[in-house]
C-alpha cells in the first residue's frame, strides 16, 4: 500500500499514484474523488481528491483523515474495495482464487510482515 505523507503534523495528507484501471488514460478524469484508507492503526479514513496529470497515469491524492471505529479487518476489507476487489466467503472456498488473492498480496506488498498480516486477515493463510 502508498505511504501517506502528514502535513506538518494534521490531520491533512497526500500521496502519489498511478491510476491504472481497465479504462485508458482518457476514461480516467483529471480530478476527481477517491477513497483512502489506513490499514494500520489508527484505520482513519478520508474520501480525498485526486489530481491526475493530463496525459500520464501519475497523480497526487489528498486529503484529510477522519477518525473511524472500524478493526483491523475491517479496514483492510474496505482498502480491498478501492481497488475494485469485492470478495464473498463463497469466492474464498475456491483454491484458484485464494492463490490468485496471495499472489497479488505478495507482488503489492513490500514487507514480508505487512503480508502475513493482510493473508491471515483474509483466512488465506489456511487451505
Amino acid at each position: 500500500m502508498t505511504d501517506t505523507h502528514e502535513v506538518l503534523g494534521s490531520r491533512a495528507f497526500f500521496h502519489f499514484g498511478l491510476f491504472t484501471a481497465d479504462e485508458t488514460v482518457r476514461r480516467v478524469p483529471v480530478l476527481g474523488r477517491i477513497p483512502s484508507q489506513e490499514i494500520e492503526p489508527p484505520f482513519r479514513r478520508a474520501n480525498s481528491f485526486f489530481f491526475r496529470f493530463p496525459f500520464t497515469t501519475f497523480g497526487i491524492i489528498f486529503g484529510w483523515w477522519k477518525d473511524t471505529d472500524l478493526s483491523e479487518e475491517e479496514a483492510i476489507l474496505l482498502a480491498m474495495s478501492g481497488y475494485g476487489l469485492d470478495l464473498y466467503d463463497e469466492d474464498l472456498e475456491n483454491d484458484d482464487t485464494r492463490d490468485l488473492i496471495r499472489r497479488n498480496i505478495a507482488d503489492n506488498v513490500e514487507d514480508l510482515d505487512d503480508e502475513w498480516q493482510i493473508v491471515q486477515a483474509l483466512g488465506l493463510d489456511v487451505d
